[in-house]
C-alpha cells in the first residue's frame, strides 16, 4: 500500500472511529416497529453513523436487530449492543439454525441462503423470519440521515410500506424476465436500501417460485436477487407501498438543503460517506459530542 493510500485509510479510520465517542442509545421503547440492518465486519462502523443517524433525528427508540453476516468480531457485537441498549444482535451461527428449518420446504431459498450463500439472503429472509415485531424497517449500512424521516415514520403510523427509488431497474434478470417469471406486472427502481414493509407480508412461495425459475438463467446476477425479491414482494400488493420522495437519494447528484437520507452505495459512495457524508452531518447539526466534533474537523 503506497504512504497516500495508507494516510487515508488511516483518516477514513479516525472519522468512522469517532462515532464511538457518542451517547448509547434506548431500543425497545416504541413497540410499533423494528430496524433491521444486516452488517459484517467491513460494514461495522458504517452501520453505527446509519443508526445512530436515524435514532437522532427520528427520535424514536424502536427495537433494533442486527443480522451479523458471520463476519463481525466478538468485540463488534458487543459494542453494538452497548451503543444500542437492549437491541438484538443475531450471530450466524443462531441465525442459520432457526432459518434452516424455516427454509425446510423451500429447497431454491434454502439454496440461496444456504448451499449457494450470499449474505443478501440474510437481509431478505432473516430480517422477516427472525423479526419480532410485524412491522419492519429494514436499512443499509452505508445510509446517512440529515433530518427528520418523517416521511418513513408516516407510513409506517398509516400501516403503509414505502421504499427508495433506484437509479435504474436494478433486478437479478431483465424486468419483463422477472414479470414473466413472477406473472405480475413489476414495479421499476425499487432500492431496498430503505424499505418499510411487514414480517407478514413475506411471500416464501412468490419468492420460491422465482428462484426455481431464476436458477435457470446464466444470466441471472445473485447480488440482486435480495433486491429483487423486494421488488417482487412490493409488486404483489403495489397498493400498500408509495415511493419515497427525491429527499432520499443517492450522492451522484447535487446534495439537496431538503436532503433527508443519502445512501452511499458502492465503492465511490463509501468514499463520499467518508469524505463528504459524515462532515455535512456534523456541519448542519448538533448531532454528536465536542470531542467527537474536534476529532473529525482536525
Amino acid at each position: 500500500m503506497s504512504a497516500s493510500k495508507a494516510n487515508q485509510a488511516m483518516f477514513e479510520s479516525e472519522i468512522l472511529q469517532q462515532i464511538i465517542d457518542t451517547e448509547p442509545v434506548d431500543c425497545g421503547k416504541d413497540d410499533q416497529f423494528e430496524v433491521h440492518m444486516l452488517v459484517c465486519a467491513r460494514d461495522f462502523h458504517f452501520a453505527l453513523w446509519c443508526l445512530k443517524s436515524f435514532w437522532h433525528f427520528s427520535g424514536r427508540r424502536p427495537g433494533l436487530v442486527v443480522h451479523d453476516d458471520g463476519t463481525l468480531s466478538g468485540a463488534q457485537r458487543a459494542t453494538f449492543r452497548e451503543q444500542f441498549r437492549k437491541s438484538r444482535v443475531i450471530d450466524r451461527k443462531e441465525s442459520d439454525a432457526v432459518v434452516d428449518q424455516r427454509l425446510a420446504s423451500h429447497p431454491c431459498l434454502h439454496r440461496y441462503r444456504f448451499e449457494e450463500f450470499h449474505p443478501l439472503s440474510i437481509k431478505l429472509l432473516d430480517a422477516h423470519l427472525l423479526a419480532a415485531q410485524d412491522r419492519i424497517l429494514v436499512l443499509d449500512a452505508d445510509i446517512l440521515f440529515f433530518a427528520p424521516p418523517d416521511e418513513i415514520l408516516t407510513r409506517i403510523e398509516c400501516d403503509r410500506g414505502c421504499f427508495m427509488n433506484d437509479l435504474m431497474t436494478a433486478y437479478a434478470l431483465g424486468p419483463r424476465t422477472v414479470e414473466k417469471l413472477a406473472g405480475l406486472p413489476l414495479c421499476d427502481r425499487v432500492n431496498s436500501g430503505i424499505v418499510a414493509t411487514w414480517k407478514s407480508r413475506l411471500d416464501l412461495e412468490l419468492l420460491e417460485d422465482f428462484a426455481q425459475h431464476s436458477w435457470e438463467y446464466s444470466t441471472l446476477y445473485v447480488p440482486w436477487i435480495e433486491q429483487t425479491g423486494y421488488a417482487l414482494m412490493v409488486s404483489r400488493t403495489p397498493d400498500r407501498y408509495d415511493r419515497l420522495s427525491g429527499d432520499y437519494h443517492m450522492p451522484f447528484g447535487p446534495f439537496l438543503e431538503s436532503t433527508v437520507a443519502c445512501h452511499y452505495l458502492g465503492r465511490t459512495g463509501r468514499i463520499l460517506f467518508v469524505a463528504d457524508g459524515i462532515p455535512r452531518l456534523l456541519d448542519r447539526f448538533a448531532f454528536v459530542s465536542p470531542k467527537t466534533r474536534a476529532g473529525c474537523a482536525d
